[in-house]
């Protein structure tokens, strides 16, 4: 896998992570930490194995986030 370990820096207030046909989910800097929320559509994000609950959940580093078949670490 070409982009293994590849850091990916969060500078704006909210970031889209997609892939057509898959289900979308956003990361925002809320007021207690970045928050992975869950859109509409197929399939379902996860954290640490665990679906994102409807309102979102704060992201700590070290979690594991799936999203639209990709993972990633999330490092604060």
């Amino acid at each position: 896998m070409q982009d293994k370990g590849k850091r990916v820096p969060l500078v704006k207030e909210e970031t889209l992570l997609d892939n057509p046909g898959k289900s979308p989910a956003r990361i925002y800097r809320g007021p207690d930490g970045y928050v992975l929320h869950a859109q509409l559509g197929p399939g379902e994000p996860r954290i640490n194995g665990k679906p994102v609950p409807p309102g979102g959940q704060i992201l700590e580093s070290g979690d594991i986030v799936e999203v639209a078949g990709t993972k990633f670490e999330f490092a604060k």
